[in-house]
């Protein structure tokens, strides 16, 4: 049930980039990564397991989950920045550019950029954070949440990290731009799957749906008003408060979606929802940049105020519309190779009778 989630929060990344709202998209893009840490350990424990041929599977479904999307939506993008020209597309965001030498062709077709968002050539700019996930799927797939005590251990190296880095840049916030720092997210993630049925008795006690709801929407509200009700000596310490709301809320929001019991027809429209996200949140600098050419080479008439908001919603519009066309190629030709791979476990298990 966490389709609506992931998709409103690819609507925040995008919020975050052409409508500047402050920010909501380093939270979500850390809520992306407790969202993986989380599935990508199930997935192992009750899909996959730990042989060779369960890593096999899981690191094949893996790739078919990304790499076919990305690929077309890469091959757009060129087609894109082929027609408004190299020079508007850097304009309108730096890394937006053809890629001129192998070493950035190998990067962007393999969407592993050395520096991630440092590298100067992303053909779909937001997928800097991709090379991230990707690398903690390869750790998760090799067993690094096997088990409790393998997760403790992870978690407690990651939380250790953090505030060692805290401490010693005297910088009290959680950066995501980096692989070390992302291993708080991740490893959180894995801590609550293999602690869910303990955590999730305690919230139903004392934080219910009906009140972590209500709160991770109004810290994330608060969180965009800081700029403009605390001063900049004062406002680090309350962003850092937000910041690990924010953590701690999606790690509740989590564990109760859940286990939220629905009908067959929710289910398919929550999974259909979240089918957008990676289309969304991996397109939406190239959909923005139709809009923007629009807008500024051929003139069409907006008042300057409404130019963002504009952008805005014809980037999340074209999203939804190349998403669709992507997602229809998906669904006709890779899910079959996913569902077969998918039933490794239950083969196996059947073998061992």
């Amino acid at each position: 049930m966490f389709g609506l989630l992931r998709t409103i929060l690819a609507i925040n990344v995008v919020a975050y980039h052409i409508l500047k709202v402050p920010t909501i998209g380093p939270y979500a893009v850390y809520s992306f990564f407790i969202l993986s840490g989380f599935l990508m350990t199930m997935i192992m424990q009750k899909t996959y397991g730990y042989s060779l041929l369960g890593f096999k599977n899981y690191a094949s479904n893996r790739l078919l989950r990304l790499y076919p999307i990305y690929w077309i939506l890469m091959l757009v993008t060129l087609i894109i920045i082929y027609f408004v020209g190299n020079d508007i597309a850097q304009e309108f965001h730096h890394s937006l550019r053809v890629p001129t030498t192998w070493q950035e062709f190998l990067a962007n077709t393999l969407m592993i950029f050395p520096g991630l968002m440092e590298y100067p050539t992303r053909v779909l700019p937001a997928t800097w954070a991709l090379t991230i996930e990707l690398f903690f799927y390869l750790l998760i797939g090799l067993g690094i949440s096997k088990n409790r005590n393998v997760t403790l251990v992870w978690f407690i190296g990651s939380i250790t990290y953090t505030v060692f880095m805290m401490y010693s840049t005297k910088v009290i916030a959680y950066d995501y731009g980096s692989l070390l720092t992302a291993s708080f997210p991740f490893s959180l993630g894995a801590f609550i799957y293999h602690y869910k049925q303990s955590l999730h008795s305690l919230l139903e006690k004392y934080i219910p749906l009906k009140v972590s709801l209500p709160l991770f929407i109004i810290n994330l509200v608060l969180s965009i008003s800081l700029p403009i009700f605390w001063s900049d000596s004062f406002s680090w310490k309350i962003s850092f408060i937000f910041q690990t709301l924010n953590i701690a809320l999606t790690a509740c929001l989590i564990l109760q979606l859940q286990n939220i019991k629905t009908n067959k027809k929710w289910m398919t429209l929550d999974k259909k929802i979240g089918d957008y996200s990676y289309p969304i949140y991996i397109f939406h600098w190239s959909a923005a940049l139709i809009v923007f050419w629009l807008i500024t080479v051929q003139n069409i008439q907006i008042s300057k105020p409404n130019n963002d908001i504009v952008i805005f919603l014809g980037a999340l519009a074209i999203s939804y519309v190349i998403g669709s066309f992507a997602n229809k190629f998906n669904d006709k030709y890779i899910e079959k190779l996913r569902k077969k791979n998918r039933k490794v476990k239950n083969k196996m298990n059947l073998a061992k009778v």
